[in-house]
């Protein structure tokens, strides 16, 4: 279990990204009218896009592994005992 003030500052980072996609959700819904449906829903896909290519690179250059490594944790500690 993580202390008190790392789940704390987690419910933060938690509610800073909500506002966060809130404030760009409500920014790309104010272009609805200016924009012609094509390129309303094209800058939506080419967001989308873009976040997938980001997310590829990471997976790809390994940093993803740097940063969060996976720790099969005591759960394989106690299949291998056989418990």
């Amino acid at each position: 279990m993580a202390p008190k003030p790392v789940n704390a500052m987690m419910v933060g980072v938690y509610y800073l990204s909500i506002f966060a996609g809130s404030l760009i959700s409500g920014r790309l819904g104010g272009l609805y009218e200016s924009l012609s449906p094509t390129a309303f829903w094209g800058l939506h896909a080419a967001i989308v896009a873009g976040a997938g290519v980001i997310f590829a690179g990471l997976a790809l250059s390994g940093l993803a592994e740097r940063v969060a490594p996976e720790d099969d944790g005591p759960a394989l500690d106690l299949q291998a005992r056989g418990v």
